[in-house]
């Protein structure tokens, strides 16, 4: 290779790793030594990969720098995107015919909540983990869609499925909704994001608004950028003194969320002080990180056995 073709394929290279660079600071809102360390790893993907690519003479001699760096921004998926987590009240107390109940309605619940609302299942981004899941949804879903409409038909499937059912069979869920800076990787989603809904969705003041209203089916909480945006600027039905704003702080984390209930009044509970958080579940794991797997369009259903927990 001559001198001058190194050259060009160091600046190349250059430009490259600069363009990405600029993207992930100016998409992803971290601290700065977790933003050096992002610089670091990925200065060091690049140079090798492409190093490797030189080697083995698989590099397309007449790729440019575009194509290149598209490639790179597909391997590292970062962007602002739509986040949901759900997890079932009380699921661990249940038995486990109980348990397998609950699991295959949540699936088919979320689904046709889903189907109502059109917002396409076949292309979220889905963690299930028995009694929990957590969904990053494509960038062109209508955030106004999920908290309204979504939540209203979820918690309408939910009084349905819970009729005539005893009490300790109920299938009660605690849902969360954000919108937040995410990057995908080889193992799932990275970021503060997937942290924040994670301590939103285990936070004491959700579960104490579920706890305090025995009738309802479903508790919501929504982060303020959410709440801010969405509801308040009246994108929604629902009207923002149906919200009750609370204090979430578990370990690192302090911020706010927004809490509805629907069928109760939520500025009426006595919430308390809030508990010592409940450690994330597997699908927001402490790390930031989250295994995925795609949803399908359709779930098969276990028809047989519903009788049990009724009168």
């Amino acid at each position: 290779m001559s001198n001058q073709s190194q050259h060009d394929d160091s600046n190349e290279v250059d430009a490259v790793i600069g363009d990405v660079l600029r993207q992930a600071e100016s998409a992803i809102v971290v601290d700065r030594e977790d933003l050096a360390r992002r610089r670091e790893a990925l200065l060091g993907w690049m140079t090798n990969r492409i190093e490797a690519d030189r080697e083995s003479g698989t590099e397309d001699p007449e790729a440019g720098v575009a194509q290149r760096a598209d490639r790179v921004r597909k391997a590292g998926g970062f962007g602002r995107k739509l986040l949901l987590a759900v997890e079932a009240d009380a699921y661990g107390r249940s038995d486990a015919f109980t348990q397998h109940e609950f699991q295959e309605a949540i699936t088919r619940l979320l689904g046709e909540a889903a189907d109502t609302a059109q917002l396409d299942r076949s292309r979220w981004m889905t963690q299930v983990d028995g009694d929990s899941l957590f969904t990053v949804l494509p960038e062109s879903v209508s955030e106004a869609a999920l908290v309204d409409t979504f939540m209203r038909v979820l918690d309408a499937r939910l009084r349905a499925f819970n009729h005539d059912r005893v009490r300790q069979a109920r299938l009660r869920l605690r849902a969360a909704v954000h919108f937040g800076s995410v990057a995908s990787d080889a193992n799932g989603f990275v970021g503060r994001a997937p942290l924040e809904i994670g301590r939103i969705l285990h936070c004491g003041a959700l579960r104490t608004a579920l706890a305090q209203s025995p009738d309802a089916c479903l508790a919501v909480g929504v982060s303020a950028t959410v709440f801010h945006d969405v509801v308040r600027e009246a994108y929604t039905t629902l009207r923002a003194d149906e919200f009750r704003r609370v204090d979430v702080e578990a370990k690192e984390y302090r911020g706010e969320a927004w809490i509805w209930v629907p069928g109760a009044d939520v500025r009426q509970l006595d919430l308390g002080p809030s508990p010592e958080e409940t450690t994330p579940t597997v699908s927001m794991r402490s790390s930031g990180s989250v295994q995925v797997n795609t949803m399908s369009g359709s779930a098969q259903v276990h028809q047989g056995g519903l009788e049990t927990g009724r009168r």
